[in-house]
């Protein structure tokens, strides 16, 4: 694995790639598992090579990169800190993260210079940079050595992996309102089957990343349960907006030496215009989802009523919404820059300062 992660780092190939060249790596042992190489430092301040794992892993790296621009400070940090990759960094020693920094010494590997240590960590969500399981080193191996043979094509032309959606077109032609907002580009995945030697011969398969928008809302969707259902028929509907903010809490805590440190999330209820906090819980981050329908039904039955409109800052919890917003007939915005969030972030955060 490092020494493929060398060859990349040599090879340099953020001089002529940049972050939305993004191609896919199927996993020839287990097609389920896909790897999407993003390749980083194009802009001069940050290089690696980032493998964001599966549909969750690719929908980090869209809200990634479509936080460009957007300055609230809370936002950043819960974008930052929800990603799910591998990520392969080029860097310094003294930037080294303390569990590569034990790998690589467990390992017998030195390295010298600045940008020439390779840090190879698991990004989750909810936890710091960590160890990368023993499990995962064949795939990630395999995706350091695909993004290789994808760069040195792409060194002589990067368009193939920004081939124009046909079906973008053909929509184009006879629809003039066509909403901006469908992809106009293949995404790129490589495939293998493997030879009567063993070997594994590998190609492209262009792909429309808009077919398999079903198949990535619906893993992050929750099914509304008998008790939703029920709640529709008991409570009537009220023209005001709820308010649902989701607030990452950049104080890392540690259970056990060899446990990843996680962080805990603050999801906060209230009411649009209205300062006052309706309900607020602290999560780690797998026990959010779990237990959000949960706290939503018991919010709309202290209101006494199920609201119209729903304002979130995530689009994670937006996509939770999903299926209840269909059952209850509420439209959901997202706004991580509302006012209302900045306000009520902005005591929180002064909060966790001041006690830390």
């Amino acid at each position: 694995m490092y020494k493929a992660a060398e060859r990349v780092r040599d090879l340099k190939a953020w001089q002529w790639m940049e972050e939305d060249d993004i191609f896919a790596v199927v996993n020839p042992d287990n097609p389920t598992e896909i790897g999407f190489c993003s390749i980083l430092g194009s802009e001069g301040n940050f290089t690696a090579l980032a493998i964001y794992k599966g549909w969750e892993g690719y929908d980090s790296y869209v809200n990634l990169r479509n936080s460009a621009g957007i300055e609230n400070r809370v936002y950043m940090i819960n974008v930052g800190f929800l990603q799910s990759c591998w990520m392969v960094e080029f860097t310094s020693a003294a930037d080294m993260q303390r569990s590569s920094k034990n790998q690589l010494k467990e390992l017998g590997i030195k390295y010298s210079g600045k940008g020439n240590w390779i840090d190879i960590t698991d990004r989750k969500p909810g936890l710091l940079p960590w160890y990368v399981s023993e499990d995962d080193v064949v795939f990630i191996t395999t995706c350091i050595n695909q993004f290789f043979e994808i760069a040195l094509r792409a060194e002589d032309d990067v368009a193939f992996l920004h081939q124009s959606n046909p079906k973008y077109q053909a929509r184009a032609l006879s629809d003039e309102n066509l909403d901006e907002t469908y992809d106009d580009t293949m995404l790129v995945f490589r495939k293998a089957d493997r030879r009567p030697d063993g070997k594994l011969n590998w190609y492209d398969v262009p792909t429309d990343i808009s077919t398999m928008s079903v198949e990535m809302d619906a893993s992050g969707r929750i099914t509304p349960s008998i008790a939703a259902a029920s709640l529709r028929e008991k409570l009537s509907q009220k023209d005001t907006c709820l308010m649902i903010g989701m607030m990452v809490i950049p104080a890392p805590i540690q259970e056990a030496e060899e446990d990843a440190p996680y962080l805990t999330i603050l999801l906060v209820y209230l009411l649009y215009g209205q300062k006052r906090i309706l309900r607020q819980e602290l999560y780690r981050y797998e026990e959010m989802k779990p237990d959000f329908e949960r706290v939503l039904l018991e919010v709309f039955g202290s209101l006494e009523y199920i609201p119209s409109q729903v304002l979130v800052n995530m689009d994670l919890t937006a996509t939770w919404l999903d299926a209840h917003a269909e059952l209850y007939g509420i439209d959901v915005y997202v706004d991580p820059e509302d006012e209302n969030f900045l306000d009520c972030f902005g005591e929180f955060t002064q909060f966790f300062q001041d006690i830390s």
